[in-house]
């Protein structure tokens, strides 16, 4: 409930069921895909403060004229199974509070979307070590992976690769930054981990496929 039902200008994205607090802004993790909340801040300029002390406004009067640029980005599964099972796991021992909610709040380090096309699931990791977080495909045998589409919205200025084969998705304010995929394959083994290759981002317009 912190961060309300829906997001307003995202209403398709559907409800919000998590959140990675970690970057500047929060991300929204929907029952449709992912939102990147951006705000950029424009402080007034010296004259202007100096102006407004001597008007005798307090400092927190002050603060409050400062621009406030605000743009989101939503990442949406296209074409994904509309009964998809959000599912958190690994709970984190530690809670959090928020101000105007008398629940607790828990948090974890694992969302799956449980078949969240045939045979695949999108599976979300947090790390507390690194800034960022982590999202694979786990793909059944037999699973077609073309299946898997992003579909990009909001305020998306550009969408590009760059040489390294990173994904850049661009705003007029800020950015979101995606490493190249890597795949693997085989069966799993404790002792012997499956081969991994580098894959490849597919644009299209606002779409991207692996």
């Amino acid at each position: 409930g912190q961060y309300g039902t829906t997001v307003k200008g995202a209403e398709q994205m559907g409800p919000v069921r998590f959140a990675y607090e970690g970057l500047d802004m929060p991300v929204l993790f929907t029952s449709n895909g992912v939102i990147h909340l951006q705000r950029k801040l424009d402080k007034i300029s010296h004259a202007e403060e100096e102006r407004l002390e001597k008007q005798g406004l307090p400092e927190e009067e002050i603060e409050k004229r400062r621009k406030v640029t605000d743009r989101l980005i939503t990442i949406r599964w296209m074409n994904a199974n509309p009964e998809v099972q959000v599912i958190a796991d690994e709970m984190n021992s530690a809670y959090h509070t928020y101000g105007m909610l008398t629940g607790k709040a828990h948090s974890y380090r694992r969302i799956t979307y449980k078949n969240l096309y045939p045979g695949i699931d999108a599976i979300y990791t947090l790390d507390n070590s690194k800034q960022g977080y982590e999202y694979s495909l786990e793909v059944q045998p037999g699973a077609d992976l073309r299946q898997v589409t992003l579909l990009f919205g909001g305020d998306v200025k550009t969408l590009t690769t760059d040489q390294q084969g990173n994904l850049l998705v661009q705003s007029d304010i800020s950015s979101i930054r995606s490493t190249i995929p890597v795949s693997y394959y085989g069966e799993y083994q404790a002792d012997k981990p499956a081969p991994a290759f580098a894959s490849v981002y597919k644009t299209s317009g606002k779409q991207v496929q692996f």
